[in-house]
Order: structure tokens, then sequence, then C-alpha cells
């Protein structure tokens, strides 16, 4: 299976994530879903924002060009919010795994549930 059809079919398909993406720590892109471009500048400062989330705190962090603010962070796992919007950030032992969610359609739990899932996946196969 591509990394796209691990975006495509395991995170869009369960119709609780809107956009989505799988980065590497480097910040470059393994799969993003159409229209969702996450530039490896931002997907840099995301990995950044795992180790140290003082910067993201106090001013956001951009995905998709839009800025959100950090809402929750933990060692594996950041939540942010834009509007309607939220993202659901999870850090695996090679990679980030991003949901992106809009209300009413979807839900932070939900979304968050999804990407949690696709990230218990990666770890399990060493990613």
């Amino acid at each position: 299976m591509s990394w796209d059809e691990y975006v495509n079919d395991q995170l869009l398909k369960s119709g609780h994530v809107k956009d989505g993406a799988i980065l590497g720590h480097d910040g470059k892109a393994w799969a993003t879903s159409k229209g969702f471009a996450v530039s490896a500048d931002e997907g840099k400062f995301i990995n950044s924002a795992f180790t140290d989330a003082s910067t993201a705190r106090a001013n956001g962090m951009k995905v998709n060009g839009e800025k959100y603010f950090i809402l929750r962070t933990d060692n594996d796992t950041i939540y942010a919010k834009k509007g309607t919007k939220g993202l659901c950030l999870i850090k695996t032992k090679k990679a980030l795994c991003v949901g992106l969610y809009e209300e009413p359609k979807q839900t932070a739990g939900q979304c968050n549930s999804v990407v949690g899932k696709m990230a218990d996946f990666l770890k399990d196969k060493g990613y």
C-alpha cells in the first residue's frame, strides 16, 4: 500500500477527517490529501513543537498556510484549532500524522480517534 492510500483509505474514507497528511520528521510530505499542502517548513516546525511547544503555544503554527492555535500538547500529540477547523497531530518513531476536521461535519473526538489509530498502526510497523 502506498502512503497516499494510507491517507485516503485510513484517514479520509472514515468521514471523520477532512484532510490529512503523513510527513517525515524532516518535514517533507510522504503523502497528503488532494488540495492539502503541508510545506517542508511547516512540517519542520510541527516536528520541533513536539520537543519544545513554547513557540507554537505563543505564536500558533501554520499548516496548509493557515495559522492554528495550540489547545494542548503532550509527548506525542498536539491539538490545535482555528474557528471551525481543528488539527490532530501525532508523532511516531519516524512520521508525523496530520488530521484536519471541520465542524459540524467532523468532530475533534472523531478525528483524534482516526488519526490515533493511524499512528498506532504506523508505530506497530516500526514507523
